[in-house]
């Protein structure tokens, strides 16, 4: 099926309409002329591995209608195949390409508003005979000229060369041109299709110079991009990033790492490095509480004097309390309602709740029986978790809690809980992402 030329009325002549553009034939059946602006009809013949570059449009929709053969096309992420008598629509906003699938392919697409096939005709070569291009028969459609008439009409065409992205990864690495290499990065990971995997390491090493040059926080902005497709990638290195990038950071770095943070959301693959955001939080020290500095603390702010010392999780550091003050109750065995500790006011010396405080469903109201049960000058000490104050090792966190079914908390929401229930702040420190904190029975 054809559209003869003397169906569609036609007024502009100053443009070649019959094109060899990409080595397949084109004819513009009707220009924005020709439909007072309309709309305008190309009428395509082309091979198997005909193609277009990935592009998308700000000002046209496009529709493809397959008259015979099959193409692929690719729109906004969706992939599908069309047949004879199938059509797709392209709207504009949205990444898109296509290519043809079968031996030959003739099809149609329908550019509204009409005007964009002026690119064709300006950036193609007049065809010679109504036949496909062979060989070297006509001359080829020029990529870069090809991107810049686009770009003047309002199309992005996202062009993925090889020698040219190495380029821009070498000036990020460089710190040369750095504004330029991001944009054209940016570009790149916007178009459709995969991302190449040198981008993600040239990435990292752009973020890794963020201590000597904020302006890098741009390469968190394209990792976040680049996480939705390859998260698993970008996940991977983060916590190399972040050990590098460190804390605290100027506002753009802190903005780009909130953005970094919420691309990876929900991802199953952050749950996994739960576990490493102690080292994301203090990367200078262990990730891990040695057990003999919580041991220590809890004899440096724990007397014999302090009894009966209620221990509201048994653990190993119990054996150390008994060695250390001589009694120590526990709530094994005990039945109590929930929320009540089976204690009269009064009567405890000392109470210690060591990793506990995180797995309590109202951690609130227990500070409030533990100060109901303290005597006047009883010492209430835990060890509990701290919440990151840095979004990207926040979310690391988060996950983790969410998947163990535990919680954090900041200094300033576990001091003002004690300070409600009674209890006065006498230490408060924060070793490997940690609290380490004693309160007082006020008298």
């Amino acid at each position: 099926m054809s559209i003869p030329p003397g169906l569609l009325a036609r007024r502009g002549t100053e443009l070649p309409r019959q094109l060899w553009h990409l080595g397949g034939l084109m004819s513009i059946r009707a220009t924005a002329g020709d439909t007072d602006g309309a709309l305008s009809v190309v009428e395509q013949r082309a091979v198997r591995g005909y193609s277009t570059p990935p592009h998308v449009h700000s000002r046209e929709d496009e529709t493809l209608v397959v008259l015979a053969g099959e193409l692929s096309y690719l729109v906004d992420g969706r992939e599908g195949v069309l047949r004879a008598g199938e059509s797709a629509f392209l709207p504009r906003h949205k990444p898109h390409r296509f290519a043809v699938i079968s031996e030959e392919a003739h099809f149609l697409v329908l550019i509204t508003p009409g005007g964009f096939e002026e690119m064709f005709q300006i950036v193609s070569s007049p065809a010679a005979e109504n036949r496909l291009p062979g060989g070297d028969a006509h001359a080829h459609t020029d990529p870069a000229v090809m991107a810049a008439e686009s770009a003047a009409r309002g199309t992005t065409v996202f062009r993925d060369d090889p020698v040219e992205r190495s380029r821009h990864l070498a000036n990020l690495a460089s710190g040369h041109a750095v504004l330029d290499s991001y944009r054209r990065l940016g570009e790149l990971i916007a178009g459709p299709g995969p991302t190449p995997d040198d981008v993600v390491d040239g990435l990292v090493v752009a973020a890794k110079r963020i201590p000597e040059d904020p302006a890098h926080a741009r390469a968190l902005i394209l990792l976040g991009v680049l996480s939705t497709s390859c998260h698993d990638a970008v996940t991977a290195r983060l916590p190399e990033i972040l050990a590098v990038v460190g804390s605290p950071n100027a506002e753009p770095v802190t903005l780009a790492l909130d953005y970094l943070e919420a691309q990876l959301r929900g991802d199953d693959s952050a749950a996994a490095l739960g576990t490493k955001a102690d080292n994301v939080v203090e990367p200078g020290e262990n990730s891990v509480l040695a057990p003999e500095v919580e041991d220590d603390y809890l004899r440096t702010h724990l007397t014999a004097a302090d009894v009966p010392l209620l221990d509201l999780a048994t653990g190993r550091w119990t054996q150390t309390l008994v060695d250390h003050v001589g009694q120590v109750l526990t709530l094994d065995g005990v039945d109590s309602p929930p929320g009540v500790l089976p204690f009269a006011t009064g009567s405890l010396g000392a109470v210690n709740c060591s990793h506990a405080l995180e797995l309590l469903p109202s951690p609130r109201e227990v500070l409030r029986e533990v100060a109901r049960c303290l005597r006047p000058g009883g010492v209430f000490t835990a060890v509990t978790a701290r919440r990151s104050d840095r979004p990207t090792a926040r979310f690391f966190q988060r996950q983790y809690e969410e998947a163990s079914g535990v919680r954090s908390f900041t200094p300033t929401e576990l001091t003002t809980w004690l300070g409600a229930a009674g209890l006065d702040l006498v230490d408060l420190r924060s070793p490997a992402g940690m609290l380490l904190l004693t309160a007082r029975r006020s008298a």
